[in-house]
């Protein structure tokens, strides 16, 4: 599977959160409902699931400052 991911974060003055938004794929690039993605904070050990829609989309929202991986 192939993960696409955009990270949009806001300025550190406006905002203490960002999100993180992709989409699933497989090998031959088709879209893959129902996936479990993993965001994982290695500078504090937290981290989220979230599940993949119709389209293979994910969306972390509201995630703290740090250096998030999204990965499946």
């Amino acid at each position: 599977m192939a993960l696409t991911a955009v990270l949009a974060l806001a300025s550190a003055a406006a905002a203490q959160t960002g999100s993180v938004t992709g989409t699933v794929t497989d090998t031959n690039g088709g879209v893959v409902p129902g996936a479990n993605v993993t965001a994982a904070n290695s500078s504090n050990g937290i981290s989220r699931t979230a599940v993949s829609n119709e389209q293979g989309v994910f969306v972390f929202a509201q995630l703290p400052p740090g250096g998030v991986h999204p990965y499946s």
